[in-house]
């Protein structure tokens, strides 16, 4: 354990030999930070390379959260980072002026402790403000409404049980509290070749990897009682002029997400009932 990292509350962990247990094990074990070290990059830092290379697209998106003048003044207090593996955005949210302090929680005390502490001194992140937390996302051992604000980026196709995961967010999310969801989808026409590279992915990696569109992502908020929600879709990725006004106007006419896959900020406020 880091010298100067906070005490590790212990949640509720999978169950011994199941599939979300197995994944936490690659964590514990250390071959998922020998697997990062394979990946190579320009960085010294092994799991930003990974970031580079495999969510290429989430730095930005977050990026787009913070300094928008909408979204940005609701990531303040007290923060959840879900399934924040490297830390990479919980040392940006403890930067925030705003943002008193931000909870990690994955399912390795071990990877937070010594690759979550690593990264986040990697980014100059502030370790007074940062606790962690050892957790299944879908049983976080919060009291309901505990957060200003709960993050999930990249993390959702991670779930077995993405209903579960939602309901557990909006419950120790606060009325009137922000989850922010990143993620990237598969347009719907290639939903079928995604699908198939998935499985493949799962069985190859061992970690969960399920591929939604669009459309599955907004039906899973309202399943979940979301009613107060947004997604956007953003655009700043598409490498040309041309492909972003093709993109921005299929969006017009309601259907990039049939055609094109998308990447993703979900907004869904916190409330006091469902539906």
């Amino acid at each position: 354990m880091q010298e100067d990292a906070e005490p590790v509350v212990r949640g509720s962990l999978p169950r011994k030999g199941s599939r979300e247990d197995q994944e936490r094990r690659i964590y514990s074990d250390g071959l998922a930070d020998s697997a990062a070290q394979a990946v190579g990059g320009e960085a010294e830092e092994p799991w930003m390379n990974v970031l580079a290379h495999f969510e290429p697209f989430s730095p930005g998106a977050l990026a787009f959260i913070l300094e928008s003048d909408e979204l940005g003044p609701l990531v303040r207090g007290r923060v959840l980072d879900c399934a924040a593996g490297s830390c990479w955005v919980t040392a940006r949210l403890s930067n925030l002026a705003g943002v008193t302090e931000v909870v990690a929680l994955d399912l390795s005390k071990k990877f937070l402790l010594e690759t979550g502490t690593r990264v986040i001194r990697h980014l100059n992140g502030d370790l007074e403000k940062i606790s962690f937390v050892e957790s299944s996302f879908n049983d976080v051992p919060f009291e309901n409404g505990t957060f200003d604000a709960v993050f999930l980026v990249a993390a959702f196709h991670h779930s077995l049980a993405p209903f579960a995961t939602l309901l557990e967010l909006r419950r120790v999310l606060k009325p009137g509290g922000a989850l922010f969801v990143i993620e990237t989808c598969t347009a719907t026409i290639k939903v079928q070749k995604g699908r198939e590279k998935s499985l493949q992915m799962s069985r190859e990696s061992g970690a969960t990897e399920i591929c939604y569109t669009q459309g599955e992502l907004e039906y899973f908020f309202r399943q979940a009682g979301f009613v107060d929600y947004r997604i956007i879709s953003l655009d700043d990725f598409t490498p040309s002029r041309a492909k972003r006004f093709v993109r921005r106007r299929l969006r017009q006419f309601g259907i990039e997400g049939l055609v094109l896959g998308t990447t993703n900020v979900i907004v869904a406020r916190g409330t006091d009932s469902a539906w």
